[in-house]
């Protein structure tokens, strides 16, 4: 009965290792994580969920596009660095709409956008 037990143990560890050294569904096969990346993402997950609360908030857009930059989504980052353009256009409309700005104040705007573009 001690032997056949043993024999059950012994097959169980020698079947472990070996699965772990090929890999299966389900469980690690022996590399380890890269944590600062799974952060990173995990970051970028917790900004997408306070954008759909304020979608045009450029500060948040930025920190996105930065973070997309250094995972190397290249796709997601042009993706983002639009939404900015889209929302500083918007509240550009919006500012010559509620101000009702003469043509001799557009400089002024477009030194609001161009500083809004140095801070990327």
């Amino acid at each position: 009965m001690r032997f056949l037990a043993y024999t059950l143990y012994t097959i169980g560890i020698l079947l472990l290792i070996v699965l772990n050294v090929k890999g299966f569904p389900g469980f690690p096969t022996g590399e380890k994580p890269d944590w600062k990346r799974m952060e990173m993402e995990m970051k970028a997950r917790e900004i997408e969920n306070k954008l759909r609360i304020e979608p045009e908030n450029v500060d948040l857009l930025f920190e996105l596009a930065k973070i997309y930059d250094e995972l190397g989504y290249e796709e997601k980052m042009v993706m983002t660095l639009k939404r900015i353009e889209e929302s500083i256009s918007k509240k550009a409309e919006k500012l010559m709409l509620s101000k009702k700005i003469e043509r001799t104040d557009l400089p002024v705007i477009k030194c609001i956008l161009n500083d809004s573009k140095s801070r990327r």
